[in-house]
């Protein structure tokens, strides 16, 4: 945890003024990749809302926009389910920073 807010402060400073925005995968052990179950077991056991992989505290940047329910495989398009129209959201997002 101390190394990952090291690595993406909340003020955003590294990034030299251009916004950030995350999203968040949210699932329950039984329903992620075979491949996370041992991470997802564990940060369930600590009481973690998580993807497999990340907890969802962690995911959360300084313009944090929802979650999914699907597994961190999922969120990069790796395995079902469907999360086009979380893509979808994030192109109209960026898209209306230009207008």
């Amino acid at each position: 945890t101390e190394n990952c807010r090291r690595m993406f402060p909340d003020d955003e400073h590294d990034l030299r003024g251009l916004p950030t925005f995350s999203y968040a995968g949210v699932t329950v052990p039984s329903r992620v990749n075979p491949a996370l179950t041992a991470p997802a077991i564990l940060l369930d056991a600590a009481s973690e809302q998580n993807d497999g992989l990340v907890p969802l505290a962690s995911a959360k940047l300084k313009n944090f926009n929802g979650t999914t329910n699907t597994d961190h495989l999922g969120l990069i398009v790796w395995s079902p389910p469907d999360v086009t129209s979380m893509y979808r959201q994030i192109a109209t997002s960026l898209s209306a920073l230009h207008e």
